[in-house]
């Protein structure tokens, strides 16, 4: 039972980022408000981040919903990354990188502006004491596009001895893209160092089989870093594209944690 306690509650980290705009907030339909099951477990979103209004505008542009958490006990900062609006574009030319020339995306402004935006308001909140004399850790969580934007955040993060390494992604129904090859690779591989990435998914789900195909021809790493596959089978839809609801599979997998009987396989 470790794995779906830990796992809990970074589904509604996910799912709070993915419901920041109108059009995917229209169509999420958990069962419990992610915002509130957030703040009855004592998260509390970094408001007014980023600061800088011409990010502020290149998120927009980019359609990037990305939420920073924080909690004092454990100390702790989450970065939240939403998927796929099945409708936009420039999701579906994040979605589709590998297979258009050269172009700017989510993947692109996640290395180039957000990454060094975290790292300066960690430190202002550090030298604050946010979280008293605390150093807290760093964990990064996303679904769907925002799964693979997540294990990139891990990889881009830059290097500055004031802040830690990004310690644990939990990428729920992730993409098979990562942005991997977009981050210089000396960054990459510090960040890499005792990284653990937990890839967790509904049995089932429309990209369980991409992501299958892909650990064929690549093989998920087993140390720096830690890749883990965590299959699941707690929504019972047998529909692949509605099995892939991160609402849906948070509430299942709340509903299930107080029960005996959950089913839960481990590796990919």
């Amino acid at each position: 039972e470790r794995e779906p306690t830990r796992h809990l509650p970074s589904p509604w980290l996910s799912q709070s980022a993915y419901e920041k705009t109108p059009a995917a907030r229209d169509k999420a339909d958990p069962c419990k408000d992610a915002d509130q099951a957030l703040d009855e477990a004592r998260w509390k979103r970094w408001e007014g981040f980023p600061s800088d209004e011409i990010l502020k505008s290149e998120i927009e542009k980019y359609h990037l919903r990305v939420e920073v958490w924080s909690k004092e006990s454990p100390a702790q900062v989450a970065v939240a990354f939403g998927g796929t609006v099945f409708d936009n574009r420039n999701d579906w030319r994040a979605n589709l990188r590998w297979l258009i020339p050269k172009h700017d995306d989510q993947y692109t402004l996640v290395v180039a502006r957000l990454g060094p935006a975290f790292v300066q308001e960690f430190k202002r909140r550090l030298a604050q004491r946010e979280w008293g004399g605390a150093n807290p850790s760093i964990v990064a969580t996303g679904h769907s596009l925002g799964g693979g934007l997540a294990q990139q955040f891990a990889y881009a993060l830059p290097l500055d001895g004031d802040v830690p390494r990004v310690s644990e992604v939990y990428a729920f129904h992730p993409s098979p893209v990562t942005g991997y090859f977009s981050v210089e690779e000396y960054i990459r591989e510090e960040n890499a160092k005792g990284l653990l990435i937990e890839r967790i998914y509904e049995r089932g789900e429309i990209l369980a089989l991409l992501r299958s195909l892909q650990s064929v021809f690549f093989k998920p790493s087993e140390a720096n870093p830690v890749i883990t596959g965590y299959r699941y089978s707690v929504v019972h839809k047998a529909d692949p594209i509605k099995d892939h609801s991160l609402g849906k599979f948070a509430c299942a997998l709340a509903e299930k944690l107080g029960m005996n009987g959950l089913r839960e396989a481990k590796g990919e």
